[in-house]
């Protein structure tokens, strides 16, 4: 074997660690956007009458549609803090937990039919008008309440 030929084998050699290196791509400007889903898996096991056991596998998903039962009980009390406070009517008061229950009605509907999108944006249209007309109505009686005050 001639020296040139030893030596380029040795570098050859001796560069083999580092090609992994070499050939590592690079991303310039913003990353791209990753969608993600997160879901929880429960395993449940249940001894079973005889020597078997078995295994049932439940899929929680966590996202928006849970929000919808929070918002909703977050309302109501907010509903009641502006009864007490004497921002809201009885009558308001009555009417828009009346409303919150229709739409939690809805809300497990949406649930038990595994969440239809249709069904889920018409929700939170809906949920989000009952929510600024709650507050709206609060500010205009706490404004007028402390407008007489005056």
């Amino acid at each position: 074997m001639s020296p040139s030929l030893k030596l380029a084998t040795a570098i050859l050699i001796a560069a083999v660690p580092a090609l992994p290196g070499l050939a590592q791509e690079y991303i310039y400007g913003p990353l791209p956007q990753v969608e993600t889903h997160k879901t929880t898996l429960i395993e449940v096991n249940q001894p079973a009458p005889s020597a078997t056991s078995s295994t049932e596998v439940v899929a929680i998903q966590k996202g928006v549609q849970f929000d919808f039962k929070e918002r909703l009980n977050n309302l109501q009390a907010q509903i009641d803090n502006g009864l007490q406070k004497g921002w809201l009517k009885v009558g308001q008061a009555a009417a828009f937990s009346t409303e919150r229950s229709r739409l939690l009605s809805a809300t497990n509907d949406a649930e038990s039919a595994g969440w239809p999108k249709a069904q889920t944006d018409q929700l939170e249209k809906d949920i989000t008008t009952f929510s600024a007309s709650v507050t709206t109505n609060m500010s205009q009686s706490a404004a007028a309440t402390e407008n007489i005050a005056k």
